[in-house]
């Protein structure tokens, strides 16, 4: 159960990382 909950925060975690970059690099593009 915790090695689940745990995979599942990196990739959330890891998600969220790459949404963050790609909103930067979306508004540093405009």
């Amino acid at each position: 159960m915790d090695a689940i909950r745990k995979r599942k925060g990196l990739l959330t975690d890891e998600l969220i990382v790459i949404n963050a970059e790609k909103q930067r690099t979306l508004k540093r593009n405009r």
